[in-house]
């Protein structure tokens, strides 16, 4: 038996041909392997019984085997003879594949056994367990040679004795696995293992599916993580950077500068949903020439965040020899853990051993330590209006659009810009038009996510200008404070007037005057002219009779509207931000800090923000000098009463024209706006019962319902020519 017979060590310092080629050497170093020990413990001609209760009993001739030498010296020389030769074969296989990977010929077997730093034995393991998959007949073999029809792979113990039949050796290989068992964990399915309690030498060495997986297709993507593990090259295709364009290189000088470093690096960078967090990331890695592996922390959360979470991230990190990102930190963070253990675990394991690890998240995020690890936290800032106009330029956004009002209306981020402009082409494409303001609006308001429905009710913004019925002043005032949101841009970015109003940018308005005036309708009116979805403020959700509820409850009223840049509409706004009194106890303490914790909440919101109260007095002169616009919505008059009647009848309903007096029932009934259209609403389902047209007597009988609802009584006799028409 010689080397000779086995290899051709002509080809010694020659590498592979292809990575196939290395491979089906492999497999002949393994059956070498096993066919020298086959023939030390099973001579020729031997016919080995399997035993079903293999396993569950122990023969006399297993006791006697563990206290005898089951070898004599003739047969222990002659084993080592074929030994020596199986370990030259092996030698040989090594210096091909060190000079294949010299030479820049890709080796599966040698690639995995470096970024894993197998030794020899591990090595050795990692060859059994891949023959095994491959070739039948040495799976066969590992059947024969452990007597049990179950035993298709090497156990540890039979490996060791594949590797060395000396005890001492053996003993010592056994400690060293058990000393390396997380690296173990990283080539070898060990989930039988721990879930049947398999002690280490019992243990089957099965390849782990994705280890088998890279081996044959080193540019698939890992499936046990359910998507929640990405690899991204340096060489993808990846959109440029239009925005904080230096930050990516700055990063990867930093990392070059600190190569070396002893400590691991951990970069936090935090940002709104779409401001490129990890596309600076890829960036960063490609300048760099380094794979990334991006980790999404919500779905990596939703696996159960076990020690098998770590080490799927952990592996695929390995096998590309990758750099980390772990993304969306904010799913393990909570407010009373600074440092959450995974996410400490998760960094230490991966940054450790990369040196250096990302994470990115929409919260901005600053422990004061996490781990060993140097951290440097950056934030991403949402572009100024004027960077989101050149943005929605220079992604290709259509011309037809007003694009100046849109980039002053919503802070968005430029995936948000990318996700609108993509999104007005579909519903343009499925509504058969050109891309419109309507499409374009449709899609800006695609791009918001938000829990606002918790705390507060979206209204249906449907009423226009002309459906407001207010005196000119009102009126003018609340088109002056819209103009504040569509030329935000010019006056703050381009004139630079920004620079002067750092802070309180939002636009606050009052609105105040008797019930049924128009508030809530005036509210609609500026939603639907700005394109801007409208929430009111669900009160009862936010006042609580808890000390530091209310405050906590409009904190996340606020956190979450800042999402979407939504108009906040407080009606009954006094029960909220009531006048500030004398602290005589403790009440009067606490009602102060929710009223000022509010009205500072206000400022900081960039946003809208509508107050409507039925008392402005309420309201203290240094509360009400804070709100940018008070508008006064009076009780209409008699010519504001007319065109309010007139305006309230819909377009299609049957009216009787002829016998409806307008200039009378404006002069006769001193009425709201609201109550006017309670009364035209009840007419009509009077008319409607009776089978008629709405008439005059309709509109009698309605009004002295709705008049005695707040305890007035309608006489005949004030009704002059009209007053047959009323009934009872």
């Amino acid at each position: 038996m010689r080397i000779e017979d086995y290899v051709d060590l002509s080809m010694a310092s020659e590498p592979y041909a292809s990575d196939s080629a290395c491979i089906d050497e492999l497999l002949r170093v393994a059956r070498l392997r096993v066919d020298v020990y086959a023939s030390a413990v099973a001579p020729e001609g031997a016919d080995l019984q399997h035993s079903g209760l293999k396993g569950h009993v122990t023969r006399r001739e297993d006791l006697r085997g563990m206290t005898e030498d089951p070898f004599t010296p003739q047969e222990m020389s002659a084993y080592a003879r074929k030994a020596r030769v199986a370990r030259d074969v092996w030698r040989h296989v090594l210096r091909r594949m060190k000079h294949s990977t010299e030479q820049d010929v890709f080796v599966s077997f040698e690639y995995v056994s470096r970024v894993f730093e197998l030794t020899d034995f591990e090595r050795h393991c990692f060859l059994l367990a891949l023959s095994a998959e491959l070739d039948a007949q040495i799976s066969r073999a590992f059947v024969f040679l452990q007597d049990d029809v179950r035993a298709r792979y090497a156990t540890l113990e039979l490996a060791s004795r594949l590797y060395d039949l000396n005890p001492e050796k053996r003993m010592a290989l056994q400690r060293d696995v058990v000393r390396r068992r997380s690296t173990f964990q990283m080539i070898f399915d060990m989930g039988d293992a721990g879930a049947k309690r398999l002690s280490m030498s019992s243990f089957p060495l099965r390849l782990h599916e994705r280890v088998f997986e890279y081996l044959f297709d080193v540019s698939s993507q890992p499936e046990d993580a359910r998507g929640a593990v990405v690899v991204r090259f340096p060489w993808d295709e990846r959109p440029p950077l239009l925005h904080e364009t230096g930050f990516a290189p700055a990063m990867a000088d930093f990392i070059l500068r600190r190569k070396g470093d002893a400590k691991p690096l951990a970069l936090i960078i935090s940002g709104a949903r779409g401001a490129g967090k990890t596309l600076q990331v890829e960036h960063c890695c490609a300048a760099l020439g380094a794979t990334l592996v991006t980790v999404d922390l919500r779905r990596i959360q939703n696996l159960e965040m076990d020690a098998a979470a770590v080490e799927v991230v952990a592996r695929e990190c390995a096998l590309r020899q990758a750099v980390p990102c772990l993304e969306h930190v904010e799913a393990l963070l909570s407010e009373d853990e600074d440092e959450p253990y995974w996410l400490r675990e998760m960094a230490l394991r991966l940054g450790s051993e990369r040196g250096v690890v990302f994470v990115t998240g929409e919260k901005e995020w600053k422990p004061g330590r996490l781990g060993d690890f140097d951290v440097v936290s950056q934030a991403l800032a949402v572009p100024d209006a004027q960077m989101r106009l050149s943005l929605y330029r220079a992604m290709g956004a259509p011309q037809s659009v007003d694009l100046e009002a849109v980039a002053g209306k919503f802070v968005f981020s430029p995936g948000q810009i990318r996700g609108t402009i993509d999104d007005a082409a579909v519903i343009a494409d499925w509504e058969k038009n050109e891309i419109g303001e309507e499409a374009f609006y449709k899609a800006s308001l695609k791009q918001i996510s938000h829990n606002l429905g918790q705390r507060a009710t979206q209204v249906n913004a449907r009423f226009a200008w002309d459906d407001l019925v207010l005196p000119p002043l009102a009126k003018g005032t609340l088109k002056a404070a819209c103009d504040q949101v569509r030329f935000r841009r010019v006056v703050y970015d381009e004139w630079g007037f920004g620079e002067k109003l750092p802070y309180g940018r939002g636009l606050s308005m009052l609105f105040s005057g008797p019930p049924g005036t128009g508030k809530t309708m005036a509210a609609q009116v500026i939603a639907n002219a700005l394109r801007l979805e409208l929430y009111k403020v669900d009160i009862s959700a936010v006042v609580s009779k808890y000390i530091g509820e209310t405050e906590k409850n409009l904190k996340n009223v606020f956190d979450e509207v800042k999402k979407s840049q939504s108009i906040l509409f407080f009606d009954e706004a006094d029960s909220l931000f009531g006048k500030r009194t004398e602290v005589k106890d403790s009440h009067d303490r606490y009602a102060n800090i929710e009223s000022s914790f509010l009205l500072q909440k206000i400022e900081e919101y960039d946003g809208i923000v509508i107050l409507a109260s039925n008392f402005l007095q309420n309201f203290d002169d240094a509360f009400r000098r804070r709100i940018k616009f008070i508008i006064d919505f009076p009780f209409p008059d008699a010519s504001q009463r007319e065109k309010l009647w007139r305006m309230m009848f819909a377009k299609h309903a049957p009216v009787d024209h002829e016998g409806m007096d307008f200039a009378f029932l404006s002069k006769r009934f001193e009425l709201s706006g609201a109550a006017i259209k309670n009364i035209v609403i009840g007419a009509a389902f009077l008319a409607a019962a009776a089978g008629q047209d709405i008439s005059m007597g309709h509109i009698l009988l309605a009004a002295r319902t709705e008049l005695a609802k707040s305890g007035k009584i309608m006489l005949k006799e004030d009704l002059g020519a009209y007053a047959g028409l009323m009934q009872g």
